[in-house]
């Protein structure tokens, strides 16, 4: 979505601004697969970014939301979620983005010193069976560790918009949507 964009401003901007004004959910194409299957979903905005900063930070909120709801969802039929979370592939790089996710799904992220997404996979093959963590703090050495921060109002209330959005749209049920907003 930002091609030719400066990440490293945005990044620094949207870390300023704080919550977005507008709530994006991010799909790329048609059609969801998970944390719900809906052939026809396509992405969609509630409200309108003021500015290409808010976009940017719309656009990472959508997703860590999304990752959210993907944790609930699985939580619900029985996965444990604990964190903490390890962070690979590009995304990895941003403090930002980080923290953002750190902070919507309540438990810490670790980013390895290596964090591009073949040291991710490389990691999971040699699990197996055993356990990713103990696997991952084995394989590489942390570079970063985000915990989660106060609650962000704004941010909670940006999550509830795109799951009212998401139920409106006939997307999640009522249930999981109020399973989700309860934890954020």
């Amino acid at each position: 979505m930002f091609p030719e964009a400066d990440l490293d401003g945005l990044n620094e901007r949207a870390g300023h601004r704080g919550a977005s004004s507008a709530v994006f959910y991010p799909l790329v194409g048609k059609g969801e697969r998970f944390p719900f299957a809906d052939p026809e979903a396509r992405s969609f905005w509630v409200g309108e970014p003021e500015d290409e900063a808010d976009r940017f930070r719309a656009v990472l909120e959508g997703v860590a939301f999304l990752e959210r709801l993907c944790f609930v969802h699985l939580e619900s039929l029985g996965a444990s979620v604990s964190g903490p979370v390890s962070s690979t592939g590009g995304g990895a790089k941003s403090r930002l983005w980080s923290q953002l996710r750190s902070d919507v799904l309540g438990v810490p992220i670790v980013v390895p010193r290596s964090s591009e997404g073949s040291v991710g996979m490389a990691i999971l093959a040699r699990a197996g069976d055993g356990s990713v963590a103990e696997t991952a703090s084995r394989m590489s050495q942390k570079e970063w560790e985000f915990e989660p921060g106060a609650a962000d109002e704004r941010l909670a209330e940006n999550f509830g918009r795109l799951m009212s959005a998401f139920v409106e749209r006939g997307y999640i049920p009522e249930d999981l949507a109020e399973r989700a907003r309860m934890g954020s």
